[in-house]
């Protein structure tokens, strides 16, 4: 950036010009160019941000074998305690409903970690 300054017996103005407005001379090539690249990334950023999006998403329904599942998607904190109890069916205990996201999901201990993804019966 440089300032050009007027000897002019007028009120002194100040003129500021960035490296930019020289580049705006560009030949249109490098400018639909440009353009692209920068349509480009915008449109990674938005593709990736839904990416993210729908991964994070914690729960939603699947059908299988004529019966609805619910999928769970382990997030940062969760036991396999606290998903059983919060989606825990009427007139269960939580244990044998553990023992059922157990076998339903072919877990061997009870152990799960972010990430995971379980079907609930």
């Amino acid at each position: 950036m440089y300032v050009a300054y007027s000897n002019l017996n007028q009120p002194s103005r100040v003129t500021l010009q960035s490296s930019f407005d020289k580049q705006s001379s560009m030949n249109p090539k490098s400018k639909t160019l440009f353009r692209f690249l920068v349509v480009l990334v915008l449109f990674v950023f938005v593709f990736s941000f839904v990416a993210l999006m729908q991964v994070n998403a914690n729960n939603t329904v699947t059908v299988s074998e004529g019966k609805q599942s619910v999928q769970v998607i382990v997030q940062r904190g969760h036991t396999l305690w606290g998903i059983a109890s919060e989606n825990l069916p009427k007139g269960k205990s939580v244990r044998s409903y553990i023992a059922q996201i157990k076998k339903h999901n072919q877990l061997k201990s009870s152990y799960i970690q972010e990430g995971d993804v379980l079907l609930l019966p």
